[in-house]
């Protein structure tokens, strides 16, 4: 009916981003603004000696935070006010119903010493934070790391154990070998075949490539002159 309340049927319609916290249910952004509200009458109050004018001020202020109550306790938000939400908003109304002096003091001067105090141990709490993390970073080695030895290290976990600072020296003096010229007969092996025409059958001449290694010169003659001599009487 006309006179129920009830939320309206469209979720994305256009409207205003404070109605939009208090009709999603944040109602700790009213309670923020009524101490806000608080602190701006308090201080218009004691700047305007009109009494009229303070209040007409003061009763404004109340009414917005007496609507924002009565809509955390509707059914028109998603989520209804929290009980603290609605103690922080009734204290306010009270201090602006009274206006004290104690009141007038800790809302205008103690609560920004407050908040000032606040602001500077948290500053000092990240620049200690960030002091911290900059004496880690300069720290590469703790006390505490264990330290590898090669000679200690087994065959099978050099590769994933040995210190790379080993590693970059022995390169460096030359003193390191590469894989590849570990094995002298790598290349013999590849170079050593045997040819066989398959199209003229098993009785066709069998022709053998062979590379022979020889540490000195003379055992090199001597056995190419074995192979000469071998092949004249063939």
């Amino acid at each position: 009916s006309a006179l129920s309340s009830s939320r309206p049927a469209k979720k994305e319609e256009e409207r205003p981003p404070l109605r939009g916290f208090l009709l999603d249910g944040d109602f700790f952004v009213a309670a923020a603004l009524a101490t806000t509200l608080t602190k701006i009458a308090l201080r218009y109050v004691a700047l305007v000696q009109d009494q009229r004018k303070q209040n007409s001020f003061v009763a404004e202020a109340m009414l917005l935070m007496a609507t924002i109550l009565h809509l955390g306790k509707s059914s028109l938000p998603k989520k209804p006010i929290t009980d603290d939400d609605v103690d922080r908003i009734s204290l306010c109304l009270k201090v602006l119903s009274e206006c004290s002096p104690l009141m007038k003091e800790i809302f205008n001067k103690e609560c920004r010493q407050s908040l000032s105090h606040m602001l500077s141990a948290k500053l000092a709490e990240e620049k200690l934070s960030q002091k911290k993390e900059s004496e880690k970073r300069n720290v590469t080695i703790q006390a505490d790391d264990p330290i590898s030895f090669m000679q200690l290290t087994a065959k099978n976990e050099m590769s994933s154990k040995e210190d790379q600072f080993q590693l970059s020296l022995l390169a460096a003096m030359g003193t390191t070998q590469r894989k590849e010229a570990a094995d002298p007969l790598a290349e013999d092996a590849l170079a050593n075949s045997i040819e066989k025409p398959l199209h003229l059958g098993p009785e066709a001449a069998v022709t053998g490539h062979i590379r022979i290694r020889a540490k000195s010169q003379g055992m090199a003659l001597s056995l190419g002159d074995k192979i000469n001599l071998s092949q004249k009487k063939s």
